[in-house]
């Protein structure tokens, strides 16, 4: 029972234990969901702070400068910009202007602004504006568009005569080169190389009038210096773009440098719910506005570096609140078991006093009553008195066994080295007989020699009470097979017998005192339900196990008895 009691134990410390952990688990999992809805609220918060101030400051483009070399070139070189010239106000070119020939005292040259228009019968139309520098100018400002400067075949163009083209104008690079020098070679001396242009647009401009343009901010722009917390606590950037996809503006938001065109545009095919940007992570969020789309983008390398410190704070937690827990209900779980282990010692001490009080009495009765049938050998009363008495014995008798083997478990036992097929070999000789008188058939399947260390008298016992269980409850006419085996950590003992009537619902019961099915029950087959909870003692007695299995209509009991016991 003892080793029942430590299983107990050992049940209970495995169940607490587990319940603990999956209590412990459950709350870090809900903790670390909740920090992680935080962390996606803060984004989604400041995503939508971003958008707000983009949606408003979209509506106020003051000016913009490109780089010519990024601008495409048509046919004839000129730099196509995508803009709408009714937008621009006036618009600033810078370069640089040179002469190979060092006798020249003064050079210049220039280009011209082209626009496109549409005539009433739909042909293409181009009008010009011509600009200049010198030797000592590396920039000039143009008022633009100004209808009487535009010029086609030499004719000033009224504008509102014409249908200009709302999306494109173009700068030329060189037209025309002169110097102090008055000779044919004036345009091959004199160089003229554009750098950039900056357009600045009338109050009110639309950002999303621009076809192809990229505005270029920050965010001291949109949030005129006092950027929120909220916005500059984590990295984050934004693009906008209208509603066929073409990108309008690049805000490099906080991050340390600018973002290139090419960036950005690769950047915009990649949008998704989380991109990876110079090794960040961020998350993305889109807001449609009217006539435009704006991405914007907030890092989560936070977040997850929160997260991942979140998880390895909660393992550390975890790991240590579960080894407290376990140190607790250990302590708990012998004081558990405790109680349980007095009460059965009792029990114990209860049923060994009530077996050797009841034992005087039934042999004073059992004596009584031989003498009886002395005097009178036909009295069926008295045959009856006595068989019951025997019975009483019997069950006496194996109270006392089962107590005392209780008793000694853990304890050193009497073991000594002997041979199994003989003790083997002596059993089934003995029951050879018995099988034949209630017409069944034990066939038994030994090896010549196998040594085992243990107690004989108790592997006896084992292979008698297998045996009759079999002789007992196997069906008519029954063959029994015994068969001893071994292996290199084991000894394997198998009582295998058909029985039609097994319950497999109640195997598992088999094993408890006082259990017998109910198709157990009959005058045919008398016992008390002890005889499998002393072999399972005696099995256990030798650190081994015993078990039951049914299949094909067939009960077979094992017994695995390690070799070193």
């Amino acid at each position: 029972m003892q080793t029942a009691i430590k299983r107990l134990r050992r049940n209970i410390i495995l169940l607490s234990f587990a319940t603990a952990c999956a209590i412990i688990l459950i709350m870090l999992m809900i903790l670390n969901g909740l920090m992680q809805n935080s962390y996606n609220h803060r984004i989604h918060a400041a995503a939508e702070l971003i958008s707000q101030s983009a949606v408003r400051k979209a509506r106020d483009v003051q000016s913009e400068t490109i780089a010519l070399t990024s601008l495409t070139q048509d046919g004839a070189g000129d730099y196509v910009v995508l803009r709408n010239p009714m937008d621009v106000e006036s618009l600033t070119i810078r370069g640089t202007i040179s002469c190979s020939n060092p006798a020249a005292s003064w050079y210049s040259a220039g280009g011209g602004i082209v626009v496109k228009a549409y005539t009433a019968d739909g042909a293409d139309v181009y009008y010009y504006q011509e600009y200049s520098f010198n030797n000592n100018v590396s920039e000039i400002t143009i008022d633009f568009p100004t209808p009487e400067r535009f010029h086609t075949a030499g004719h000033t163009v009224p504008f509102s005569d014409t249908e200009m083209a709302q999306d494109v104008f173009m700068i030329s690079q060189k037209w025309w080169a002169s110097s102090s020098e008055k000779d044919d070679s004036a345009d091959e001396t004199v160089s003229l190389t554009l750098e950039t242009v900056t357009l600045n647009y009338k109050e009110n401009t639309p950002l999303s009038g621009y076809t192809g343009g990229l505005i270029s901010r920050s965010y001291d722009e949109i949030f005129e210096g006092a950027v929120p917390e909220t916005v500059s606590s984590q990295r984050s950037f934004f693009l906008v773009t209208n509603h066929d996809g073409t990108l309008l503006e690049i805000n490099s938001g906080n991050l340390p440098e600018m973002i290139p065109e090419a960036d950005a545009y690769e950047i915009l095919s990649r949008a998704g719910g989380e991109l990876l940007h110079d090794n960040t992570k961020y998350q993305c969020r889109r807001f449609t506005e009217d006539d435009m789309e704006i991405l914007v983008f907030v890092s989560s390398a936070e977040r997850q570096e929160s997260m991942n410190r979140l998880g390895v704070y909660s393992t550390c937690i975890g790991i240590a609140a579960a080894m407290l827990l376990f140190v607790m209900i250990y302590f708990a779980s012998g004081k558990i078991v405790e109680h349980v282990s007095v009460s059965y010692e009792k029990q114990n001490q209860f049923i060994a006093n009530a077996s050797h009080e009841l034992k005087t009495p039934i042999t004073v009765i059992s004596a009584t009553t031989d003498i009886l049938l002395r005097r009178q050998q036909d009295d069926q009363w008295l045959h009856t008195i006595k068989g019951q008495t025997e019975k009483m014995q019997r069950l006496l008798q194996e109270m006392l066994q089962l107590t005392r083997m209780n008793a000694v478990i853990g304890q050193p036992q009497n073991f000594s080295r002997f041979d199994l097929c003989e003790i083997a070999e002596k059993v089934t000789l003995y029951f050879e007989a018995r099988y034949y008188e209630v017409q069944k058939t034990l066939v038994s399947d030994l090896p010549e020699r196998l040594m085992f260390y243990g107690d004989a008298g108790r592997i006896e016992e084992l292979m008698n009470i297998l045996l009759d269980n079999a002789a007992k409850y196997s069906d008519d006419r029954a063959i029994v097979r015994l068969k001893l085996t071994s292996n290199k950590n084991a000894v394997i003992l198998t009582c295998t017998n058909p029985c039609e009537d097994f319950d497999e619902e109640h195997a598992s019961h088999l094993f408890e005192r006082f259990y017998r099915s109910d198709s157990a029950y009959s005058e045919e087959t008398e016992g008390f339900g002890l005889g499998l909870s002393i072999a399972q003692l005696i099995a256990v007695q030798h650190n081994g196990t015993i078990s039951v299995s049914y299949e094909h209509g067939e009960a077979t009991f094992q017994v695995v008895l390690p070799v070193k016991a």
